[in-house]
């Protein structure tokens, strides 16, 4: 089928119909990016406000010193850069089948 025509009668060839599948995977993962940066910050202030948790709070520690707010802030800007990364930055990633968002 090389035109499809939908319920409001527009026509549609087979390489919208694909650009529109591969837009549905691309918001379909970056939802999933969203909702994981979502539940960490849940998980974490799961008793208390993120302001009583103290994940905005400034350390003045040595950068040698573990501290867990630098590496959630870490995990948390990774994800959503990788997120960009394979949204916007690669172009047109042809193994995933991501388009940008508009």
């Amino acid at each position: 089928i090389n035109d499809f025509e939908d319920s409001y009668g527009q026509q549609w060839t087979k390489y919208q119909r694909t650009y529109l599948q591969w837009t549905g995977y691309t918001a379909f993962f970056v939802s999933i990016t969203i909702q994981q940066v979502a539940d960490l910050i849940i998980r974490k202030t799961r008793r208390n406000s993120i302001f009583q948790q103290g994940l905005f709070r400034q350390v003045t520690l040595p950068l040698w010193f573990s501290c867990r707010n630098k590496v959630i802030w870490v995990g948390i800007f990774s994800q959503i850069g990788i997120a960009l990364i394979l949204t916007y930055g690669l172009g047109h990633v042809t193994a995933l089948n991501f388009t940008p968002l508009r």
